[in-house]
């Protein structure tokens, strides 16, 4: 019988299959247009149970992709935040060593660069912290902005 065959194996964190740690990855996506604003977008729960194992989650940014069908206006960008505790949108500390633009090319997806500077707190999402998305410039004209941010359960 071979392995996985009719049967659901159980894998905690930190479990490696072949020399690799299996890591589990939460996409966040979200629409934005030019009628939307800074925001939550992700809550860090209190609870997960990975292989039967209930454990308190911390999550690290691993990428954040943004692709658009139009353009917005003049210097349009999105970046990404770690809010903590009743920090408001805007307030929190960017993720990304700049923002993206969300002008150009329409249909060409853009990657962010994350930050190198992030101290050990900033850099790791507890129980309770947010992941926020923030949008500057003028985003008149922003259609089809489709963002996909990558956290990984550290």
């Amino acid at each position: 019988m071979s392995l996985f065959t009719q049967e659901t194996p159980q894998l905690g964190l930190g479990t490696t299959v072949g020399g690799y740690k299996v890591q589990y990855l939460e996409p966040v996506n979200l629409m934005v247009s030019a009628t939307s604003t800074s925001q939550s977008v992700f809550i860090v729960p209190n609870l997960y149970v990975a292989g039967g194992t209930a454990v308190s989650p911390s999550y690290k940014l691993v990428e954040v992709n943004v692709v658009f069908g139009t353009a917005g206006g003049a210097a349009a960008a999105v970046t990404v935040e770690h809010l903590t505790g009743t920090q408001a949108s805007g307030a929190g500390t960017a993720l990304l060593s700049a923002t993206i633009p969300l002008t150009g090319a329409a249909n060409t997806v853009l990657s962010g660069v994350n930050s190198t500077t992030l101290t050990a707190p900033q850099a790791t999402f507890a129980p309770g912290d947010r992941l926020g998305v923030v949008l500057s410039g003028t985003l008149t004209g922003l259609a089809n902005c489709y963002i996909q941010v990558l956290l990984a359960i550290a």
